[in-house]
């Protein structure tokens, strides 16, 4: 049996958006590279304060970001290595809530274990799920999957890489006095396949 909790968190406090008018898997990528950069722009320019926006990888984030449009925000951006002085750095610069923008990769170090309580993260944005990365190990657990349950894909990619949008869309919401948005932009996140990964609240 599955028992579950209602969030003690107000509803009225977070509201969640799917933009799937673009496609962020890798092979259409520089297809919607454009669209993609419109989008994040657009959001940047109607959101007063911080914002985060979360990629699936450095590579994917490093093609994106140079392209978006900035005037007042102050751009900070995640490196593939940081020191432990440089992450706490960034973090304090976060609660100032002067409207950085945060650039990170889900399922790291800005996307998990951090809090960014009351006005230091007004918006998340997840630029398409973080799938994990298809190595040898990744595809024996997708076999092991479709033998057992017949659902190798959603046991060995799918619920992994929705995890880390759950885990980076919950930097919003911290305290139940938090307000913020969370967008998810892909249209992936517009699937049943998807859609029965995303926690309901």
């Amino acid at each position: 049996s599955i028992l579950r909790y209602p969030s003690f968190f107000p509803n009225e406090n977070k509201a969640c958006f799917v933009v799937p008018t673009i496609s962020t898997k890798y092979r259409d990528r520089e297809r919607d590279r454009k669209r993609t950069v419109q989008i994040l722009s657009d959001i940047i320019a109607s959101t007063k304060g911080n914002i985060a926006i979360y990629f699936p990888s450095f590579v994917f984030m490093e093609q994106i970001i140079h392209e978006i449009a900035i005037t007042e925000h102050e751009l900070i951006l995640q490196t593939r290595k940081m020191s432990e002085q440089e992450r706490y750095t960034i973090i304090e610069q976060m609660k100032k809530e002067k409207g950085n923008i945060l650039c990170a990769v889900m399922g790291g170090i800005f996307s998990e274990g951090i809090d960014l309580p009351n006005k230091a993260l007004c918006c998340a944005v997840m630029v398409g799920p973080s799938l994990p990365a298809a190595t040898l190990e990744r595809r024996k657990i997708q076999e092991w999957n479709d033998e057992k349950y017949g659902a190798g894909f959603l046991y060995a990619w799918v619920v992994p890489g929705m995890a880390r949008v759950a885990q980076a869309g919950g930097r919003v919401i911290r305290t139940p006095t938090d307000k913020g948005v969370v967008v998810l932009i892909g249209n992936r996140f517009h699937t049943k396949l998807y859609q029965q990964c995303i926690p309901h609240d």
